[in-house]
């Protein structure tokens, strides 16, 4: 009995041995598990590293262009006071040979292109001077140049068809000279019921101003006009009366064999006066082309 005893619990101390040694064998070694988890940090460590690295060089290229940018800048500036400190020959040529450097190696279109942007400031003030150097003298000479006739048209809406040409051929038949010139002012609009203190405010206001005065200046030697025209000028003594406007052997033949065609208008004063002469049928002012009918010939003074 104490015999089979003894051997059972020899038999039971070996199975707890052999469990004992079991779970060794099956648990991983630490070294195996140390190996797997530092090879991805050895990989994570050289990206990070690499990124580092690339992220510094871009510092470094940047730090390196504003350092060239700064040291361009002041040798510039540099540059312009040692110009600035020579005289006005001296200037001009230190400036061009910094033209002629800047322009080594470009196309003639590059090349262009800079001395157009190098020198707009001499190519602009020259321009101007140019321009001037010729539009005072040809205007001088315009202002100064004889005058054939001067004549006004008033209330005409299309300016552009007027037959200009007539008073070319005027300008022949009294044989003027070609440097004689033709003044003219083809759109004037004239009306006494819109003329009114507001008047100023529009855009006809030069016509209500300045028209009157050049006439009152002699500025004009004919007038051509319609009915709503010619009351205006009239109730303004803008124009003269035809007594005063033409010679008295010309107003006296007008009056005797053509008094049908004198236009009497009031004056300033609401008298009727004779101010103008109806063209209406004439060739001259079927050619002339005003876009109106009836149309009146007065003359501009006070």
């Amino acid at each position: 009995m104490e015999a089979n005893t003894e051997k059972n619990n020899q038999d039971v101390s070996q199975e707890v041995e052999l469990t004992k040694e079991s779970p060794d064998d099956t648990i991983t070694s630490p070294e195996a598990d140390t190996s797997i988890n530092e090879e991805p940090s050895e990989n994570t460590t050289e990206t990070v590293d690499d990124i580092g690295d690339t992220d510094s060089t871009d510092n470094n290229n940047i730090d390196d262009t504003d350092s060239t940018k700064k040291d361009n800048k002041e040798l510039h500036t540099e540059d312009n006071l040692e110009i600035a400190q020579l005289g006005f020959f001296g200037r001009i040529k230190a400036k061009h040979q910094r033209f002629l450097d800047n322009a080594q190696g470009m196309t003639k279109a590059e090349k262009l292109k800079y001395f157009l942007y190098y020198y707009k400031e001499r190519i602009l003030i020259s321009m101007v001077v140019i321009f001037l150097a010729i539009a005072i003298p040809v205007t001088i000479y315009n202002k100064s140049r004889p005058v054939a006739i001067a004549y006004a048209v008033v209330n005409c809406d299309s300016p552009k068809f007027i037959k200009t040409e007539l008073f070319e051929d005027y300008k022949d038949f009294y044989n003027f000279a070609d440097s004689t010139q033709i003044l003219d002012d083809k759109d004037v609009h004239l009306d006494a019921a819109e003329y009114n203190e507001n008047t100023v405010h529009s855009t006809a206001a030069t016509d209500y101003s300045q028209f009157p005065i050049l006439c009152h200046n002699n500025y004009y030697d004919i007038i051509f006009t319609d009915l709503t025209g010619m009351e205006f000028l009239a109730h303004e003594s803008v124009v003269l009366t035809l007594q005063k406007g033409l010679s008295t052997d010309m107003y006296n033949l007008i009056n005797e064999e053509y008094s049908h065609l004198i236009l009497e208008v009031p004056n300033y004063n609401g008298d009727l006066t004779p101010y103008a002469i109806d063209i209406t049928d004439t060739e001259f002012a079927k050619e002339l082309n005003l876009g109106y009918s009836p149309v009146y010939v007065c003359f501009p003074g006070n």
